[in-house]
């Protein structure tokens, strides 16, 4: 059994030379640890037999040592880090293993396994002494570049700080992928990135002519010099938030994720302003109890050709009986977008209409053939749309047909102008809690489970499917039975994780809703506001820190307590109109610069 595993670790490893020696000593069960010397390795296992997941967990170790071995060199990365405080060191040596996994994961399924099991047990036996921030930003950073799902045990850690890192890391996966077998190249954009990350967590409501000022001190600064702060030493990530090593004990901030005072607190005892910090994004911690039982589901999983013809006959039939409102929706859509494709001119060219401008240097040149124009069409080629309809219980009736309608009559017009466009829902499984529910009561229903249900996301029409073949697809949200209940703040992420997926420039997320989230199972086993809690943090991470351009519609129930860019209809037939309404004002203005560039 050891002999093959030093087999593998000198192939691994790209040393056939590789003395490999394992040394059983009378130390605590479960305790392993690997020693390097030049040109040889020791593996100290304890005394007692082994069992399979410890087994698992010693190869894990064997190949990260391997690994190290063949991709890290140890001098560079000293001279590279050397400069740096402790907690952008940290940082940086976790992206050192994220990048080496990367490189060693690569095809080969066996080594990722052993890596994932090696991790787990880390998770476990050091659990007390993983700091959250650093951890999580390695864990996003490896998922990114090898496609890796989570271990099991990761999951509790990623809660705190998961969704803001990976708003953070997913825009520059493709750089990082680039540079994947260039060390210095690697630390250097991951050093970028982590400054980029503190400047976002800090900078959202400073004075503009704080940031002006700042932005003329990072010009006159050379690119190689390492911003350190008198007597600190510590990087912007770690001022904007997390305590430093020399730092001496804080009082916890004041402030609540809501920017709200504690009782008794008042901004000006704060002494600080509001602003979003890396450490405000850790409250509330969103918990998740289990994933087993979630689903993401197409048309044709949830019900049945004929099913499908059948529910698209019927909508077909809703759609000739609102005649007044389609057309009416139709048409003001149309006229947004022939707007905005015919209003551009192509100058300078041989052929097309007349240009009276250039008549000057025809005269002065009769040889000159380049005085014609011809209108130049703006399609929206680089921009994609996603739909984000609620599918709860309370839209049974109008607003789900209504909902489905617009979402068939926009899909078909922004098709026509080259506007990818996707359209999604999201429910659950199962009324009350369903097969969630039941592993928390057989686990002894523990305190403070988190979300206490099975999430059922659905994709009825991909970015990338043409219109004619999601057609039917659309009607599936008249099924009887479908629509339960709502959990939002997951829905958006999963909605807006897929968006930033898409190779277009411009990125709208557009959610359809009728209320805030509502899921007895998870009210009823957590405080009452856990849900509504958690949305609100998704929605202000994503309008802070990503390039996804959000708005929401809601239906009867007024979400600008949610998001800054929202309409509020009092009647389903107004959704038409709304949803246009916010086509229109995004159309019409430039496409904001990205906050993550």
């Amino acid at each position: 059994m050891y002999d093959e595993l030093a087999a593998t670790l000198r192939a691994l490893s790209g040393r056939p030379g590789l003395e490999v020696k394992v040394t059983r000593l009378l130390s605590a069960a479960g305790v392993f640890e690997i020693q390097t010397e030049q040109n040889s390795v020791e593996l100290l296992l304890p005394e007692e037999k082994l069992n399979p997941a410890q087994f698992a967990a010693i190869r894990g170790m064997a190949d990260r040592e391997a690994l190290n071995l063949r991709y890290h060199d140890a001098a560079l990365h000293n001279k590279l880090l050397g400069r740096y405080g402790s907690k952008e060191r940290a940082m940086l040596e976790r992206a050192e293993i994220a990048r080496i996994t990367a490189l060693g994961g690569q095809g080969r399924k066996g080594v990722m396994e052993n890596l994932q099991a090696w991790q787990s047990y880390g998770y476990v036996s050091n659990q007390e002494t993983l700091d959250p921030l650093t951890e999580t930003f390695g864990l996003v950073l490896e998922q990114e570049l090898t496609g890796a799902r989570l271990p099991d045990a990761a999951i509790p850690i990623m809660q705190l700080h998961g969704d803001f890192m990976r708003l953070m890391v997913m825009p520059e996966t493709e750089k990082l992928l680039a540079v994947l077998d260039d060390q210095e190249a690697f630390i250097a954009l991951v050093r970028k990135l982590i400054q980029r990350m503190g400047k976002n967590a800090k900078q959202q409501e400073k004075p503009q002519e704080q940031e002006e000022e700042e932005e003329e001190t990072t010009e006159e600064s050379s690119p190689e010099e390492v911003p350190i702060e008198e007597g600190g030493g510590e990087s912007s990530l770690a001022q904007s938030g997390q305590k430093t090593d020399q730092e001496p004990d804080q009082t916890e901030d004041p402030k609540t994720q809501h920017g709200q005072p504690r009782d008794g607190d008042s901004e000006a005892e704060s002494g600080e302003a509001n602003r979003p910090t890396v450490k405000a994004l850790e409250l509330p911690v969103y918990k998740i109890f289990t994933t087993e039982f979630d689903e993401i589901k197409t048309a044709d999983e949830l019900a049945s050709p004929e099913e499908l013809v059948r529910l698209r006959l019927q909508l077909d039939r809703k759609l000739e009986e609102q005649k007044d409102i389609t057309h009416k929706l139709a048409a003001k859509l149309k006229r947004l977008l022939l707007a905005h494709q015919l209003y551009a001119w192509e100058y300078g060219l041989e052929e097309g209409m007349l240009d009276s401008l250039k008549f000057p240097q025809l005269i002065a040149d009769p040889a000159f053939s380049f005085i014609h124009k011809q209108q130049k069409p703006m399609t929206y080629r680089d921009t994609s749309v996603t739909f984000l309809i609620d599918n709860s219980g309370s839209m049974r009736g109008r607003p789900i047909w209504v909902a489905a309608l617009c979402a068939d009559i926009l899909a078909r017009a922004l098709e026509r102008c080259h506007i990818k466009t996707e359209i999604l829902g999201f429910t659950t499984a199962e009324w009350k809690g369903g097969k969630s529910r039941q592993a928390w009561m057989k686990n002894g229903m523990p305190r403070d489970p988190g979300r206490l249900n099975d999430l059922r996301h659905i994709i009825y029409k991909p970015a990338d499917q043409p219109y004619i073949r999601a057609r039917k697809n659309l009607a599936l949200m008249l099924k009887e039975g479908l629509l339960k209940e709502n959990i939002d703040g997951e829905a958006v992420l999963w909605a807006h994780r897929r968006l930033l997926e898409r190779p277009e420039e411009r990125r709208i997320l557009m959610v359809i809703s009728d209320g805030a989230p509502v899921d007895d199972a998870t009210l009823s086993s957590n405080d009452g506001a856990y849900l509504d809690r958690h949305l609100h943090e998704v929605i202000k991470s994503i309008e802070h820190f990503s390039p996804v351009e959000l708005v929401a519609i809601g239906i009867g129930h007024d979400v600008k307590a949610y998001y800054q860019k929202a309409a509020t209809i009092r009647d389903v037939s107004e959704l038409g109109d709304a949803m246009v309404d916010q086509l229109t004002e995004l159309f019409s203005e430039q496409p904001s610069a990205k906050k993550i560039a």
